[in-house]
């Protein structure tokens, strides 16, 4: 028999991320994303992808500036027709956030229940477009939380 541990993360219900409703519609930028390597396995299209305004240098969960599922695309390279999975995320900015403020990421997958945080944030940047289909833009997510 093994001795050895399987980690055991903490799951969590669907979380109820909704977009803050009072943008100010003058700041978007949109992102392309796609999740690292060691998520594909379990990935959906059922998981949602949200992303969040750090505010005074502190993670908010209160604003929630883009929200999506993952979508299928399917792609051909020589030797398959591969389906990958990407974020359409379209990023607004809430009332009276500075535009110089940075953003962060948050996910749950839908089959294991787990919640993951990006390990790192993106300055918001005004009517950019981050990320595309074949280059996306590759979400640092490690372990839940």
């Amino acid at each position: 028999s093994s001795c050895k541990r399987e980690t055991i993360f903490p799951t969590h219900p669907q979380p109820e991320w909704q977009v803050v409703s009072d943008v100010d519609m003058r700041y978007s930028m949109t992102l392309v994303g796609a999740l690292p390597e060691h998520l594909l396995a379990d990935a959906d299209t059922a998981d949602i992808i949200a992303a969040f305004v750090v505010a005074n240098s502190e993670n908010s969960d209160t604003l929630c500036c883009g929200l999506t599922h993952l979508t299928p695309i399917l792609g051909s390279n020589e030797n398959n027709n591969a389906t990958y999975l990407r974020a359409f995320l379209y990023i607004t900015l809430p009332t009276g956030v500075k535009e110089d403020c940075r953003i962060f990421f948050r996910y749950y997958a839908t089959r294991t229940r787990y919640l993951y945080q990006a390990e790192s944030t993106i300055p918001f940047q005004s009517d950019a477009i981050i990320g595309n289909i074949s280059d996306p833009y590759e979400i640092a997510f490690g372990e839940p939380r």
